[in-house]
C-alpha cells in the first residue's frame, strides 16, 4: 500500500465528531489520539523488553506484544495522517523536510 492509498483509506474511515472541519476540536482529538497510540506502542516495547531482555527484534519468533505493536503503530500512523490532513499539510513534504533536517544534523553519518 502506498502513502496515497493509506491516506485515501483514512478519509473513508474518519467517522469522529468534527472530522474534516479543521477545527481546534478536530486537531485536539487527532493529536491526543496520536499521543495515546504512540504511548500504547511504547508500552508494547516496554513489555517486550521486560519479558525478553535484550533480544533482537528479528530473534523474536512469536510474541503477543509483537503483534500488538504492529496494530498500535498502524493506529498511530492513522492519527498522524489524519492530523497532517487536518492541518492542510502534505505528508510527503513533511517526510522530505525531516530527511533534510536529519541529513544536516548527521552530515558525517548520512
Amino acid at each position: 500500500m502506498t502513502l496515497d492509498e493509506f491516506y485515501d483509506t483514512t478519509k473513508r474511515t474518519s467517522n469522529y465528531i468534527d472530522a474534516g472541519t479543521g477545527t481546534f476540536n478536530e486537531l485536539a482529538y487527532l493529536a491526543l489520539g496520536l499521543a495515546g497510540e504512540s504511548g500504547e506502542a511504547a508500552d508494547c516495547i516496554k513489555k517486550i523488553f521486560g519479558m525478553t531482555g535484550n533480544s533482537k527484534w528479528s530473534e523474536l519468533k512469536y510474541f503477543e506484544q509483537k503483534d500488538k505493536l504492529v496494530l498500535e503503530l498502524g493506529d498511530a500512523l492513522w492519527y498522524w495522517v489524519r492530523l497532517v490532513h487536518a492541518l492542510n499539510l502534505d505528508p510527503k513534504m513533511i517526510m522530505k523536510v525531516n530527511i533534510v533536517k536529519l541529513q544536516e544534523r548527521y552530515e558525517d553519518s548520512v
